[in-house]
């Protein structure tokens, strides 16, 4: 009598997911996909944008736009990320604040992926979304656990150094969510932690330092709201000269941080003597003015944590 070999039912996943692609993709492609960038993508009948699509040779860290056309991008469609091959080159992605949906497979097979940030607005993790991700070390939630989320540990198993991060949100759970290692940020301890990790740096990275050496801290850039993987010089306030006053204006809603204004004539000596600050105003801008008196007037601004 001939013998009958069961297979593991882990043998049965690579067929069982090219099928579940082509499904995927054939069914996306009765929409006319869009081009944006390195993004393909497609309107829904809402009148949002879709990402269903990025180069399969795509690599290092991207950040999928959070409007196209004027659309805002709400969604990561179906398999828009994966392959049927590994993908070693993508090792980053940064997602807006207006994604509330990630679809089935989006990341699948991304092998060279280390981390992904989920913005507050998420609300939906479809099924097999980060199956093959096999360098994935966190996933960082910055608000709620998604109301609908396949993400289970019993099914779906990640590296052994893979942790979820969450910032206080709802529906988390700590040393363990979901059967992965879990950990809460602690917001008081970390202020700027929110900020840093919208920026795709760690939570606890240091805000003393200025690594491209822009002469922009990375206390500043927080301070000011700026992007700190950019160049920053010439994105500082800048004074204005009338011929009465010497003014800058500059963003200063920033919690927890306190904002200076000095002013010299010598570039050595700096007082906030003769400073005067207007209240925030309706977008929380200040602006700081000194009176014109010499040829030799300036302006700085320091932050402080």
């Amino acid at each position: 009598m001939p013998m009958k070999t069961r297979l593991p039912s882990s043998c049965g996943r690579p067929l069982l997911w090219l099928f579940l692609c082509l499904l995927l993709h054939s069914t996306t492609s009765l929409l006319r996909a869009e081009q944006f960038g390195i993004f393909t993508y497609t309107v829904t009948p809402e009148n949002t944008i879709t990402i269903t699509g990025v180069p399969t040779d795509t690599t290092g860290a991207i950040t999928v736009p959070d409007t196209i056309d004027g659309r805002a991008v709400t969604a990561i469609g179906d398999s828009a990320c994966s392959g049927f091959f590994p993908r070693y080159g993508l090792t980053s992605i940064t997602l807006p604040d207006s994604i509330t949906s990630i679809g089935n497979g989006a990341f699948a097979n991304c092998e060279g992926l280390t981390s992904i940030i989920l913005p507050d607005s998420l609300a939906s993790i479809g099924q097999w979304s980060f199956t093959g991700c096999s360098s994935l070390s966190r996933l960082t939630f910055l608000g709620n656990a998604p109301a609908s989320n396949y993400l289970d540990s019993s099914q779906y198993p990640m590296p052994a150094s893979f942790t979820i991060y969450w910032l206080g949100g709802y529906g988390f759970t700590s040393p363990t969510w979901r059967g992965y290692p879990s950990v809460m940020i602690n917001q008081f301890a970390y202020p700027a932690g929110e900020w840093l990790l919208k920026n795709n740096l760690p939570y606890d990275t240091s805000l003393q330092q200025d690594p491209d050496g822009d002469g922009v801290s990375y206390l500043m850039a927080y301070a000011l709201n700026l992007d700190p993987r950019l160049n920053l010089r010439a994105s500082l306030p800048a004074p204005v000269l009338d011929p009465s006053r010497l003014s800058m204006t500059f963003p200063a809603a920033t919690a927890g941080i306190t904002y200076r204004v000095e002013t010299s004539s010598d570039l050595e000596n700096w007082t906030t003597e003769g400073v005067t600050l207007s209240a925030p105003g309706p977008d929380q801008r200040r602006t700081a003015s000194v009176p014109r008196t010499g040829t030799g007037q300036f302006l700085r601004l320091k932050v402080t944590q």
